[in-house]
């Protein structure tokens, strides 16, 4: 982690003075943040890390447990967290829906595929199991590398649940604690390291998943 990333993922979690909190949330002193800050010590993986299930903590902070709606849901659990609420169909706007559905196709069924008004510039792809998909957000170029921010499985079925699931695991560039499948129609996002880099993704990256999820869902079922 660089300096640059370190300062971008310290203001998205706490502000501008983000030192003490980040050396709190931690369990360090404040000092060998600043060492970090300063670039006089380098950021250990392990805090990298750290750092990353901290921004994705902030970023589903927002999603509380909530009972079963009425209508049309879909299971959404993060994976990184173990957290789990029900996304109704209402929460998606058909004008989000519309402008994605041709870009899940391209990334499913082509290519990667740009993902509009989205800052940074990311893009999409992905691979397909039964009736369930993996669709990975990517950050913007860093050289010739580019960046996984999440990845987002969707199962509708028990035919596809457990081969999506071992495709999130398996491939998990973070730790991730053990968690249940849950019961299909499930939507499960991983937060890989990208997050880190882009912490201005947090802002729309759980609508955005959820959009995913039902565009997939109303493919299959069309």
């Amino acid at each position: 982690m660089t300096r640059d990333e370190l300062e971008a993922a310290g203001a998205a979690l706490y502000g501008d003075e983000w030192t003490a909190p980040l050396a709190t949330a931690l369990g360090i002193r404040p000092r060998t943040v600043r060492r970090w800050r300063e670039g006089s010590a380098a950021v250990p993986a392990p805090v990298e890390r750290a750092i990353a299930a901290l921004l994705q903590a902030k970023l589903h902070a927002r999603t509380a447990a909530e009972p079963r709606p009425a209508g049309p849901s879909i299971r959404h659990l993060t994976l990184n967290s173990g957290h789990l609420r029900e996304s109704p169909r209402s929460e998606v706007r058909e004008e989000m829906i519309a402008l994605l559905r041709p870009v899940v196709h391209q990334a499913l069924t082509a290519e990667p595929a740009a993902i509009p008004h989205t800052d940074p510039p990311c893009t999409l792809s992905g691979g397909t199991a039964e009736d369930g998909c993996a669709l990975t957000i990517w950050g913007p170029p860093l050289g010739e590398q580019r960046i996984p921010i999440v990845t987002v499985g969707i199962a509708l079925s028990a035919r596809s649940s457990r081969q999506v699931w071992r495709a999130l695991r398996d491939h998990a560039p973070l730790p991730l604690p053990e968690v249940a499948i849950p019961l299909p129609p499930w939507l499960a996002v991983r937060i890989d390291p990208g997050l880190a880099l882009y912490p201005q993704t947090q802002h729309w990256l759980g609508d955005m998943e959820r959009c995913l999820a039902w565009v997939w869902m109303e493919e299959v079922n069309s």
